[in-house]
């Protein structure tokens, strides 16, 4: 993995960005970076002449002509599990999770460039699953963490830490593969999406003309400006919509769910025919415990399946849109240009056995191959498909399923033709790994780039009427989200050069010998509290804790009678309005044993007349200590075994 470079060959500093995907499996940290808009107009290497854009020197741009957005071979990290997971434990978050992919995007980005790095965090369908106080504390804690450990820009929690909606996403992931393939540019068809991941589905795409005007409150207007510009000169109207639930991983607990429940020697089960027979599963459902007994039936999975979608499908149809309403603007996956990327990709890579080669990628969809496929692998029992697949144990156990719910996915739910279609499954366009985050990269590049440029253009002036790069709904115009910093916040720092950098603070919490480099490695991080993770713990505070009250019963007892007493009089003296004073836990009984013995004259006590009774009892506590031995009085028997005729205070 090659460090990433303070500037170009030519002393233009690049502008860096880091993004985190964090999904409902895991997180992934991006780093990109691209040139400086305002560094090449002030070195002359970009000129702005009237109305376009001149390069004095040769700069390698995308067909786009948008800034171009670039990241190094292995410029990422994936950790697993979610963010989601840590809703008990947030304040955890920053050591034991953030840490991961912190210590990879610090060993790519020089340390020089840390100050004006922004950096991001955006959950997605995850963490819409929980309740929003969880929420909210998750992001607080990440923000806080970030704000204080690293020293990459963050100016503002709210846009830099939060959760996006699921067409938000979508809409980034149209961005990323439009700007892939070259589509993002006048008088070019762009291309459509259909994003996968483990809790929802999206998809996005831009309507023709008709459906535009039809469901134009329903799309999202996006503004882009290519380099040089002053205003911008790219604009689509894009449907987006995501459906929560629909994720491979949702999906497949909601199958599970629907699954009859049986009972053998005391424990529940279900039969599982989508698992392969003579493989058992133990897995979490509602808070329970319940084991999967594989049977290995194809029909009988894709009739269970099916009945996922059913709801809204109505009567079985071999092709239909039913999960789409007569309200969301038509398309077809059967002639317009549509990728499926992510969780499409992956299922059927895995199930057709395509490979990460480059002629590889960009297969074009075929039902034939799937279902016979997915036949064969669902018909198999646990021994003969761990010979037939060389995958791993998850993704053997969840295969048939995937590659089932997919078809009917397509076919039933989005009306993909059985026998003849366009449609792409793909998760590298051009040579470049598709990822929502690029989208993002592009929309602040963009804006950034077209700030850079009126400020040169204007000497710095703004008067307020400036065009902007972002995008709104379009059933609320008057909400636009800016592509870099929302309104208000200062664009990154200009590039400096300092004598000496502060190291960041998050690198005293890395632990030693743990394998914070090799970049093949998928961590799944402990997010569990140490009780949690060391049950045995509680066990034994527990166990010593009953032992302390066994041991130690008088004394237990004469606390608890204390803190009673304490409590009661605080009642009775603010809450009844009775006269008395505080029963002070130790210190008002010893004081008021102490008064009532001194009340008592030695002259009226002959010693030698009194009968000294033998204890009937010798574990009665009157709370007073061995060693309580009044001045003036050692003589009397003050112990608990004591029957001197002297009252005492109880």
């Amino acid at each position: 993995m090659a460090k990433g470079s303070v500037t170009d060959e030519n002393g233009i500093p690049y502008n860096y960005l880091i993004v985190i995907d964090a999904g409902s499996k895991g997180s992934r940290a991006y780093v990109y970076y691209w040139l400086s808009s305002q560094y090449l107009l002030a070195n002359n290497i970009l000129r702005v002449p009237d109305d376009h854009v001149k390069l004095l020197k040769r700069i390698e741009l995308d067909p786009s002509d948008l800034p171009q957005v670039q990241t190094g071979s292995k410029w990422h990290k994936k950790i697993h599990p979610g963010i989601s997971v840590f809703h008990e434990n947030s304040a955890h978050i920053g050591p034991k999770y953030l840490n991961y992919l912190l210590k990879k995007v610090y060993d790519i980005i020089p340390i020089e460039q840390h100050y004006r790095t922004p950096i991001f965090l955006h959950a997605t369908a995850g963490m819409r699953l929980l309740k929003p106080n969880e929420q909210q504390e998750i992001l607080d804690n990440v923000c806080s963490y970030l704000q204080q450990e690293t020293n990459f820009y963050l100016p503002d929690c709210a846009s830099h830490i939060n959760i996006i909606d699921g067409d938000v996403e979508g809409l980034f992931g149209w961005i990323a593969l439009n700007y892939l393939t070259g589509t993002l540019a006048v008088n070019r068809s762009s291309a459509g999406l259909l994003d996968m991941g483990g809790a929802s589905t999206q998809i996005s795409f831009e309507p023709n003309e008709k459906e535009t005007k039809e469901h134009y409150n329903q799309l999202i207007n996006l503004k882009l400006a290519t380099m040089g510009q002053e205003v911008t000169n790219l604009r689509y109207n894009v449907y987006s919509d995501s459906f929560l639930g629909y994720g491979l991983s949702q999906m497949r607990l909601k199958y599970l769910r629907g699954l009859e429940r049986k009972r053998e020697d005391g424990k529940e089960y279900v039969e599982d025919p989508c698992l392969a027979a003579k493989r058992h599963q133990t897995v979490q459902l509602d808070g329970m415990e319940i084991e999967v007994k594989g049977t290995g039936n194809y029909e009988q999975c894709n009739e269970n399946v099916y009945q996922l979608i059913a709801n809204k499908c109505g009567d079985k149809q071999e092709v239909s849109s039913c999960l789409l309403s007569n309200t969301n603007p038509d398309f077809n996956l059967n002639s317009d240009n549509f990728y499926g990327v992510s969780g499409y990709w992956d299922t059927v890579s895995k199930l057709l056995n395509y490979n990460d080669k480059e002629e590889n990628y960009g297969k074009i969809y075929a039902y034939d191959k799937m279902v016979q496929e997915t036949e064969k692998i669902c018909s198999l029992n646990w021994n003969q498909l761990k010979e037939y697949k060389d995958l791993g144990k998850s993704e053997l156990e969840e295969l048939c399923f995937k590659s089932t719910y997919l078809m009917n996915l397509l076919h039933n739910g989005f009306g993909l033709n059985r026998t003849r279609s366009h449609f792409t499954v793909n998760d590298n366009v051009n040579g470049s790994a598709f990822t929502w985050t690029l989208g993002r990269a592009v929309l602040y590049a963009s804006d950034e780039s077209l700030i850079e440029v009126q400020n040169y253009v204007h000497n710095y002036v703004d008067d307020g009427k400036r065009d902007k790069v972002g995008y709104s709904r379009n059933s609320a115009p008057g909400v636009f989200v800016r592509g870099s910093e929302v309104d208000g916040v200062p664009l990154r720092p200009v590039y400096e050069i300092f004598d000496s950098y502060q190291e960041p603070g998050f690198l005293r919490d890395l632990k030693q010998g743990e394998d914070y480099e090799n970049d093949d490695v998928v961590e799944e991080i402990d997010h569990k509290s140490i009780f949690k993770a060391h049950s045995w713990i509680v066990v034994l505070i527990v166990l010593v804790g009953l032992i302390f009250v066994i041991a130690n019963k008088s004394r237990v007892l004469r606390l608890i009678n204390e803190i009673v007493l304490f409590v009661s009089s605080l009642v009775r003296k603010y809450i009844h309005g009775r006269a008395g004073g505080i029963h002070w836990p130790y210190v008002t009984r010893g004081r008021y044993k102490r008064a009532r013995s001194m009340d008592l004259g030695a002259s009226e006590v002959e010693l030698s007349e009194m009968d000294i009774a033998e204890p009937e009892d010798s574990e009665f506590d009157l709370g007073v200590e061995d060693d309580d031995i009044l001045s003036g009085y050692e003589d009397f028997d003050l112990s608990e075994d004591s029957d001197d005729g002297i009252e005492r205070a109880v």
